[in-house]
Parts: structure tokens; C-alpha cells; sequence
């Protein structure tokens, strides 16, 4: 069986630095453009260049608040890859295969670790969504004209749309996979005895166990493609948001 996952890179940073960049270019002070300002605030919050003090102590206010979120954003990056390092890579491989299937011991402990990354990814999405929640709330608290507050809410929600749809649609299809894997290795376990493991061969001597157990393996596959679609789609327009702001991944904690 292919890896579960296709990158274990995080797909919940992308939204929130796509999203926050759309946000500060309009504040952006009109001797720099808007990829100028964004790229200016990131290399700041992490420390690869020093902090450019606006002479307006709006700008300031503006400048150190989104500064403040960009870190936030970093540091939920750098905690999500050190965690995903530690999920044991060969076990995942070893996730749907016969043999697996066959030891209740091992299938357990395949499980385990998928689960764990699982977690880790929603866990992931959830944190990046109160931070979007809180960029939200320093836009809507902005000492700013109220029209101009209004619009730039207005562009800021018309953005992420579509970003936030893509993201929680992967973690959706991604929690939707991890349950009917989850079923399958319960359904593998109850039925113990009715599989076989001689000469390195798996053989299934129950044929309605057998037939419940490829019906399962169907919808397990099924499901699993329906998640990469959806992390493959999600991938592809995080990074072309990116490029757009000319942000390099590695300056925001990714892999």
C-alpha cells in the first residue's frame, strides 16, 4: 500500500499566512508594496532582520500587532513539524498491509501511530483557526475609518473562503479515512482466528470474513483517495497564495 499522507508538511500555516497577508498589505505604508510590507513583517517576527519602527504610532500599533500573529504563526509551524518528526514513519508504512491485518499486536500498534498523526493534524487545524479568529478581531478592533474597516473585512472573509473550505475540507476527509481504518483493524481483530500467516503467506480461511474484509479495504481505499484529492487541491492553491505574497515557506517554519 502507498503512505497514508503524501507531505507531512502543515497544511493549517498556509491558510493563516495566506490570510494574515492579505490583511497587513492593506495596511502597508505607501513607501513599500503590499509583498514588500508582508515579507518586511515576517523576516522581523523571526528575527532575520531588525524591527522597522513606523514614525505614525498607528502604524506602529498596526505594524507590532500583526508582527505579534506572524510569531504566533511560526512558532505553531515549528511545534506541529517537531511533532510529526516524531511519528514513527516505518510504522505508518506498515498500515493496510496483510500482515498487519493478520496480528492483531501489530494492527494495533499500526493504528496507534496513524491515530497519533491524525490528531496532531486536526489538533493542527483547530489552533490555526483561533489564530485566523484572532487576526479577525484585530482587523474588526482596528483604529481605522469604519468604511475602510468594513471593506477590509469584507476582502479579508471573501479570502479566506475559499482557503478555510479547502483546509477543513482535507481534515474532514482526512477524519473520514482514519474512521473506516480504524473499523477495519477492529473487524480484522475480532475475526483473529480466521486469518493465517504461513510461509510469509496471509491467507483468510472464512470466506464471509474474507469478503467483509475486502468491502472494508474498499471503502478504506476509496476513502483514502477522496483525502488526497482534497489535500492534493488544498496544497496547490495554498501555494500558489504564497507565491502570490512572495512568501518563502521555509521563512514561516516549513519543511
Amino acid at each position: 500500500m502507498p503512505r497514508p499522507f503524501c507531505s507531512h508538511r502543515s497544511m493549517a500555516i498556509c491558510a493563516v499566512v495566506a490570510g494574515l497577508a492579505v490583511a497587513v498589505s492593506l495596511f502597508a505604508q505607501q513607501s513599500e508594496t503590499a509583498e514588500q510590507y508582508v515579507n518586511r513583517l515576517i523576516r522581523e517576527a523571526t528575527g532575520a532582520q531588525p524591527v522597522q519602527e513606523s514614525r505614525s504610532a498607528k502604524q506602529r500599533a498596526i505594524d507590532n500587532t500583526f508582527r505579534t500573529q506572524f510569531r504566533s504563526l511560526i512558532q505553531l509551524n515549528r511545534d506541529f513539524v517537531a511533532a510529526i518528526n516524531k511519528v514513527d514513519k516505518e510504522k505508518l508504512k506498515r498500515l493496510m498491509t496483510a500482515e498487519s491485518l493478520a496480528d492483531p499486536t501489530l494492527g494495533a500498534d499500526t493504528v496507534k501511530e496513524l491515530d497519533a498523526y491524525a490528531a496532531l493534524e486536526q489538533e493542527n487545524g483547530a489552533k490555526s483557526d483561533r489564530i485566523i479568529a484572532d487576526v479577525r478581531h484585530t482587523l474588526e478592533i482596528a483604529d481605522w475609518p469604519g468604511a475602510e474597516r468594513a471593506e477590509l473585512l469584507k476582502s479579508f472573509d471573501i479570502f479566506m473562503t475559499e482557503s478555510q473550505g479547502g483546509r477543513h475540507r482535507y481534515l474532514e476527509t482526512q477524519k473520514a479515512w482514519v474512521e473506516v481504518v480504524d473499523d477495519l483493524y477492529r473487524y480484522a481483530a475480532q475475526h483473529k482466528d480466521a486469518f493465517k500467516i504461513e510461509n510469509g503467506k496471509v491467507t483468510v480461511s472464512d470466506e464471509s470474513v474474507l469478503a467483509e474484509v475486502n468491502q472494508r479495504l474498499s471503502t478504506a481505499n476509496a476513502k483514502r483517495e477522496d483525502m488526497l484529492k482534497a489535500q492534493q487541491a488544498y496544497q496547490v492553491l495554498q501555494a500558489q497564495r504564497l507565491k502570490t505574497f512572495g512568501v518563502d515557506p521555509k521563512s514561516v517554519g516549513m519543511p
